[in-house]
């Protein structure tokens, strides 16, 4: 501080430690900002990876109760001997979303362009 070491502070001294305070003020508030910054994007991101893993969760769930879902369909069909179709066991009705008996022809593929 004292630059010419006569044991008082000149103006030009305390001009000097002034500035020199306003950068450390300066440079403090650039740093405070830039903090708050990172903490918006890691409150951001925490929240992103909360989210992922409720919707980690939930698929876990939903894989669970297919698999109890399967489980309790293979206990109530059975595959009929006589046409190997997918039947209900209490009423050997044919258990299926499409009809049975649907057949169509593919056209050959031509190897001329």
């Amino acid at each position: 501080m004292d630059k010419d070491n006569d044991g008082q502070l000149g103006l030009n001294e305390m001009y000097a430690v002034m500035k020199s305070f306003q950068e450390e003020q300066r440079k403090s508030h650039e740093f405070m900002v830039n903090f708050e910054k990172e903490h918006k994007k890691a409150v951001h991101l925490k929240y992103g990876v909360v989210g992922l893993v409720i919707f980690a969760v939930l698929l876990s769930v939903a894989n669970i109760g297919t698999a109890f879902v399967a489980a309790s369909l293979a206990k109530d069909t059975s595959i009929s001997s006589y046409s190997g179709d997918l039947v209900n066991k209490d009423t050997n009705v044919r258990v299926g979303t499409t009809n049975k008996n649907i057949e169509f022809t593919a056209q050959p593929i031509s190897e001329e362009v």
